[in-house]
């Protein structure tokens, strides 16, 4: 047997492994799925899983040719050259000029569910604050970066971690820009206590990103009234990543309506005391005041003025740089002196 037709078997036996894997993974729940050992995880296949449990017809197959040919043209790009700049410029490129996505204009508070969802981002190659970092992250994972999501108030945003420690934050709500995290902090009025419980602006685990990534599962049953349902996904979402005080909040928020719903003191005793425990975990975590109405139209609509982007064109890096920005940030620099203490 040549190695030609040894090649070719090992490539139909790949083909039919994923295959093979992917039907499994799609007919799982996600808590099944997340009884995997932790290194089997993968982002691309939780939010697929997570957009099928509400949109059952949906098939993995359609979105992860999708998924693979963004990859295979970053890689067009990228080569072997390893500059995190680079890599995320040619992300950009891809995401944003050959492929179109975008945030959804029609929806700056992100109260369409379907947005929520990396089918939906897929389809209409339009999204919001919380699926196009998604996308970016699946991207990422499958290229192998160091590219991790960062939550900040109902919002997340990603960042490129490099050897030393340091990192670039990306926006992908404009296009992959920079923002430096004091600007999160100062728009966004982020408290200090939940700045240094790390509840916002700290780099997440993949374990830590999929438990957030629950929460737009259990607003669906909510939003239906089935509020069992909803303690399900947010009680897995806080053990993932029981940082994140939205979620104890909401949690306690089910477990109280449960508990009203009830009419036996007995049975309403256990709900009203999970309700009194995550609000006391949010209140000690802490949280920041809901960002104004407007925020986002104004935010999306002035990005191209306010920060640094990134893209590839050809092997060439392009930049915008709105030259107040250095000004604001050591402003900024005094105002926050004590968060980085």
């Amino acid at each position: 047997m040549n190695w030609e037709k040894i090649t070719l078997l090992i490539i139909c036996f790949n083909v039919v492994f994923f295959l093979n894997c992917s039907k499994n993974n799609e007919n799982m729940s996600i808590f099944e799925y997340l009884e995997q050992p932790e290194e089997k995880w993968n982002i691309e296949v939780a939010a697929l899983i997570l957009s099928k449990e509400i949109y059952p017809d949906i098939k993995f197959s359609k979105y992860t040719k999708i998924i693979d040919g963004i990859a295979a043209r970053v890689q067009v790009y990228v080569k072997d050259r390893t500059d995190p700049e680079y890599r995320i410029a040619s992300i950009n490129t891809v995401l944003f000029r050959e492929y179109g996505f975008s945030y959804d204009k029609d929806d700056f508070l992100g109260r369409k569910p379907y947005n929520h969802f990396i089918s939906s981002v897929l389809d209409r190659r339009k999204g919001v604050c919380t699926s196009l970092p998604l996308l970016y992250m699946i991207v990422a994972e499958k290229l192998g970066y160091p590219i991790y999501a960062v939550e900040a108030p109902d919002h997340t945003f990603c960042r490129y971690v490099l050897e030393n420690g340091k990192y670039i934050n990306i926006e992908v709500t404009s296009g992959g820009g920079e923002v430096p995290d004091l600007f999160y902090i100062d728009d966004m009025n982020i408290p200090k206590q939940a700045f240094n419980n790390g509840v916002y602006m700290r780099t997440l685990t993949k374990k830590e990103y999929i438990g957030s990534l629950l929460h737009k599962n259990a607003v669906s049953y909510m939003v239906k009234g089935d509020f069992k349902a909803a303690v399900k996904y947010l009680e897995r979402s806080v053990s993932l990543n029981p940082k994140n005080s939205h979620n104890h909040k909401v949690l306690s928020h089910c477990y109280g309506k449960i508990c009203n719903s009830l009419e036996s003191p007995g049975k309403r005793k256990p709900f009203y005391f999970k309700a009194i425990e995550h609000e006391k975990i949010a209140e000690n975590l802490g949280s920041a005041p809901p960002t104004p109405e407007d925020y986002w139209k104004t935010a999306v609509q002035g990005n191209d003025e306010k920060i640094e982007s990134r893209s590839s064109d050809s092997g060439n890096i392009t930049r915008v740089e709105d030259q107040s920005a250095k000004k604001r940030l050591k402003e900024l620099e005094v105002k926050y002196y004590d968060y980085f203490q």
